[in-house]
């Protein structure tokens, strides 16, 4: 399946448009992160999938994609010193080490 017979599906308004299946979902999921979709295309899906409202399948499929093209750096040393707060009566103490995530792509 290709972009644009992904947008004929999602594409057509909020009570046309139906869900991708998981598989589908990860087709797209991977011709926008290896940017075989034109930028067009890749605002038309995300505008046609913020008008449809995303599924659960939908959303599974795009968080794998993100994190197979993404790398987990564990921060060494905290960004922020650890912080002790107080929310509501309830005494929290903040993680130092926070991991964060960079997407594996060339255009940062």
């Amino acid at each position: 399946m290709n972009i644009i017979e992904i947008l004929k599906e999602v594409g057509r308004g909020k009570r046309g448009a139906r869900d991708l299946n998981y598989a589908e979902a990860e087709t797209a999921a991977e011709l926008i992160m290896t940017r075989s979709a034109t930028p067009a295309q890749i605002g038309a899906f995300f505008a046609a999938e913020r008008i449809k409202m995303e599924s659960v399948a939908e959303l599974e499929a795009f968080v794998n994609v993100c994190r197979k093209y993404s790398h987990r750096f564990p921060c060494r040393k905290a960004l922020i010193s650890p912080v002790r707060t107080t929310v509501g009566s309830h005494h929290l103490l903040l993680p130092s080490q926070l991991p964060f995530y960079l997407p594996h792509t060339d255009y940062l």
